[in-house]
């Protein structure tokens, strides 16, 4: 072959980049509606990593959904919204192909994938897109799942976006248990959706979301290493200025003498580069006026931070309080604290980061036994979907409404972009 004669537009078109956000499940069933549907309403667990460390992907996860009982016929499914939508569809073009593809577990059931699109009034239009041959986009049993890659069967679905389509739907289903079974399960793991070559025939290699490699003739970015390059064939004259950045170079390779004087101020720091933590602290009493059954208990704000705006870095969460319960009562009581993402600003689209934790509680004995204070503190790393607002609320409850008298003072909570 002669030299320069292989060039981008030479190479066939194998990724187009995966648009899910949430692409490793590393956040579990985040941006995947869980009741999507249940035709025959057949009883359904969902879990992460479950029912044993034999029955997930190692180094991965795997979502899986449960039928504990043999009935037949029906089925589950759930389906994906897309974070950077409102929690919509994704955003697509009409007249292109996309594909979705997702490996699979099928345990005493059939499990199949498909698309649906829909038009700006949130209707579905056209036919849903279904597997490209009869058995493409179902697994009946074929693969169980487990540790390993190989053991799982991919699944996948395409079709040509409606003219009148403007966001797409990956839709994942589990269908009811096989006669003579007493339950079953379903099991998934890398799902990857995105635009489809033209004359695929098979689903491209699976990719987290956000990276983008070969298509339409054109290297994209972040897909050529140094391995690819030969030693000393990229010199100063061969690259553009201000091209290379902080996060392309090795730690240690810049010494001082290699820095001209002045040549680093404040505009060259890019924005969103360097984070700043964002916080609350309060050191006034309040009383507590939720209980641990109390519905929608996050209405109820003990202070929270300011909101960040996600790219799919991990976040920092550190939060703390003082509690007390009165004394001299002949009844109990106890405080219990957490920590709650609340996402786009909507208190109802919440996640728990930290699950509620006794802090403090009253014994009653007759009337001398004083009243009792304890410290909250909670660390912990979240890890929100890119491409969202995400604030940090600090949640606290009792646990009788009878009981004596609780409050929270010193009250604080703070998250930081842990970005690398």
């Amino acid at each position: 072959m002669a030299a320069g004669t292989l060039t981008v537009d030479k190479l066939a078109q194998f990724s187009t980049g995966n648009l899910l956000a949430n692409s490793s499940f590393d956040a579990g069933w985040e941006c995947w509606n869980r009741l999507g549907s249940n035709m025959g309403g057949a009883p359904t667990n969902w879990a992460v990593n479950h029912p044993s460390v034999d029955w997930y992907l190692a180094g991965g996860n795997t979502l899986s959904v449960q039928q504990t009982n043999g009935q037949t016929g029906g089925d589950w499914a759930g389906f994906y919204s897309h974070p950077a939508s409102n929690w919509g569809g994704i955003p697509i073009e009409p007249g292109k192909p996309y594909e979705f593809s997702i490996y699979t577990g099928a345990h005493n059931c059939k499990v199949d994938c498909f698309i649906v699109f829909y038009n700006t009034a949130g209707t579905p239009v056209g036919d849903w897109a279904d597997g490209i041959t009869p058995t493409a986009n179902v697994n009946d049993g074929e693969a169980l799942g487990g540790r390993s890659l190989a053991g799982y069967k991919r699944i996948w679905a395409r079709g040509v976006a409606p003219a009148t389509a403007v966001q797409a739907r990956p839709f994942i289903r589990k269908h009811n248990s096989k006669p003579g079974a007493t339950e079953s399960w379903g099991f998934y793991t890398l799902p990857f959706f995105g635009e489809s070559a033209a004359n695929a025939v098979q689903p491209q290699p699976w990719q987290p979301g956000g990276v983008t490699k070969i298509f339409g003739g054109n290297l994209v970015a972040e897909t050529v290493t140094s391995t690819h390059l030969a030693a000393g064939s990229v010199t100063a004259n061969k690259i553009n200025a201000r091209t290379i950045v902080g996060d392309h170079m090795v730690v240690g390779t810049i010494y001082g003498d290699l820095i001209g004087t002045a040549a680093v101020t404040t505009l060259k720091i890019e924005g969103n580069s360097v984070t700043v933590p964002v916080g609350y602290y309060q050191q006034d009493e309040i009383w507590i006026g939720n209980l641990f059954t109390t519905p929608n208990n996050y209405d109820y704000n003990y202070g929270e931070t300011g909101e960040i705006d996600t790219d799919g870095s991990p976040v920092l969460i550190m939060a703390a309080a003082t509690c007390r319960v009165d004394g001299a009562q002949t009844t109990n009581n106890n405080v219990a604290g957490w920590v709650i993402r609340i996402m786009n600003g909507v208190a109802s689209n919440y996640h728990e980061v930290t699950r509620s934790s006794v802090v403090v509680q009253s014994i009653a004995v007759g009337n001398s036994w004083p009243g009792n204070s304890g410290a909250y503190a909670a660390v912990a790393v979240d890890r929100p979907p890119s491409g969202i607002k995400v604030k940090y609320r600090l949640m606290f409850a009792k646990g009788f409404a009878d009981g004596p008298a609780c409050y929270v003072s010193n009250r604080g909570v703070a998250a930081m972009m842990a970005r690398r």
